[in-house]
């Protein structure tokens, strides 16, 4: 099975590398095919019927397969989250949210709600599309940074400590407007019958 996905997979490369989508290779392959059989004189008229076929549903994007709880819509490859996948999103979205949830309640960044987006950016980091990494990993640097900025506070006094006030209140206004539910929706979209 990994031979093969790796096979699949330089494919994909070949095809990209020269510009073509890999829905009119595979459309371009069974065509040359059902062409191929009929010049030599082999039965080609059946595997014409079915290349007719893949035509016909893949400009119309019927092609859907099903399997288990994931749904590919084949030519266009449209895929909807596997269970797991659906799971470790909203995992991921439950820590943002919490951290966003303790910033509002305390005001400032403290050191178990960091802890908490630091492994949400992490588990990003290793399983999530560029713009959930890129969106945690400018969260996250705030939230250090804000963080810092708060222990330096407590020690602090006079002008020093109104100026890192400031600078913080600065930092933070990141933290009062998140919405992070409209980053996340588009990766956890269902493609429903009607679609």
């Amino acid at each position: 099975m990994e031979k093969i996905n790796k096979f699949i997979n330089q494919l994909k490369d070949f095809f990209n590398n020269i510009g073509i989508p890999i829905k009119y290779a595979i459309l371009l392959i069974i065509t040359l095919t059902s062409l191929f059989l009929i010049v030599f004189g082999r039965n080609g008229f059946d595997f014409g019927v079915i290349a007719l076929a893949c035509w016909i549903f893949a400009f119309l994007d019927l092609a859907r397969i099903k399997f288990k709880d994931c749904e590919i819509d084949f030519m266009t490859r449209k895929q909807v989250l596997t269970a797991d996948e659906r799971k470790l999103f909203e995992e991921n979205l439950r820590q943002v949210q919490q951290f966003h949830f303790d910033y509002l309640q305390n005001h400032y960044v403290t050191f178990e709600s960091l802890v908490v987006l630091i492994n949400a950016g992490g588990q990003a980091n290793f399983c999530m599309p560029k713009e959930i990494v890129d969106y945690l990993t400018k969260l996250v640097l705030t939230a250090m940074k804000s963080y810092f900025i708060r222990l330096k506070i407590g020690e602090a006094k006079g002008i020093q400590k109104e100026e890192l006030i400031k600078e913080e209140k600065k930092i933070n206004e990141l933290f009062e407007n998140m919405k992070p539910f409209d980053i996340y929706r588009k990766y956890a979209k269902v493609i429903t019958d009607a679609e």
